[in-house]
């Protein structure tokens, strides 16, 4: 078996990005874990700023590509004070079956910065 399930959750850090310009489409947080299980989000714990007072910027969690799935967490902020978002989800998110979680991240100026953890377990479909 590929996983081994457990009452346990797991976490990834997110750093978007260390050196500022966080704009990217579908970048992968969790891979697919494969035929016959699925994603569940049981939480997320992330901060954004900007790098000028002008700097707004936008967070999604997708199920799967932005331009197809559901959004299932968003995040906006605007200029230098960072924006925090302490979310948990009783019960988990499911996403689809041997689906990635993923982030998409837009910037209107200036760059901005993202820090945060995900929490989510691997379940069987």
């Amino acid at each position: 078996e590929m996983f081994n399930e457990t009452n346990y959750l797991s976490a990834i850090a997110v750093d978007f990005d260390a050196n500022g310009d966080i704009a990217m489409t579908n970048t992968t947080v969790v891979a697919a874990p494969g035929t016959g299980y699925r994603i569940v989000l049981y939480g997320v714990n992330m901060s954004m700023a900007g790098s000028t007072a002008a700097t707004a910027g936008r967070l999604y969690l997708t199920n799967g590509t932005k331009a197809s799935a559901t959004i299932l967490w968003q995040l906006r902020s605007q200029g230098l004070y960072p924006v925090q978002s302490d979310m948990s989800f009783s019960p988990g998110v499911k996403l689809d079956a041997n689906t990635a979680l993923k982030i998409t991240g837009e910037e209107d100026s200036a760059q901005a910065y993202a820090f945060g953890t995900v929490y989510y377990r691997i379940e069987r479909t």
